[in-house]
């Protein structure tokens, strides 16, 4: 959710534009006060309401404008503890070849991949090319790699 006036004129994850509408002031970073209300209300519907639930893909969509490593976080310990969901990002658990490629991950559905790759004993082949795993801020890369060291220490466990 963004402050009063704030609105998003690029779209295009990771290139998006917040703009104030009155001062027509231009940012990359998310205006102070926005919020992940989005990602924290699927989170408990999740939690609370998905008993049979096995799988949702929430990669490639508006809430990864406020996306942080907290509530990526939250959501795989949601998974963990669940007893019928294997994926937060639309896999089945037993896919031999995983093309995650060009899904607009970022470092946050690299962490929510990870338990996902441990938990598929049947895989061979991933691909996560072209997902900005480091953050995209301020025309540069400012460097995040906490979901390439979750992969990378996910993948070795894939047996």
């Amino acid at each position: 959710m963004l402050p009063e006036g704030w609105s998003i004129e690029d779209k295009s994850y990771p290139q998006q534009k917040y703009v104030h509408g009155v001062e027509r002031r231009e940012q990359k970073e998310a205006p102070k006060g926005s919020s992940p209300v989005g990602i924290i209300a699927l989170a408990a519907a999740i939690k609370n309401n998905g008993a049979m639930l096995m799988s949702v893909n929430i990669l490639n969509n508006n809430n990864n404008y406020y996306f942080a490593t907290k509530q990526a976080q939250n959501l795989v310990a949601i998974l963990k503890e669940h007893a019928t969901l294997k994926s937060l990002c639309g896999n089945k658990g037993d896919e031999t070849e995983l093309d995650m490629s060009d899904k607009k991950m970022g470092p946050e559905g690299a962490m929510m991949l990870a338990p996902e790759i441990v938990a598929n004993r049947a895989l061979t082949s991933l691909n996560v090319s072209n997902n900005g795993l480091g953050k995209y801020w301020d025309t540069q890369w400012i460097s995040d790699m906490t979901g390439v060291k979750a992969l990378a220490a996910a993948i070795p466990k894939c047996k």
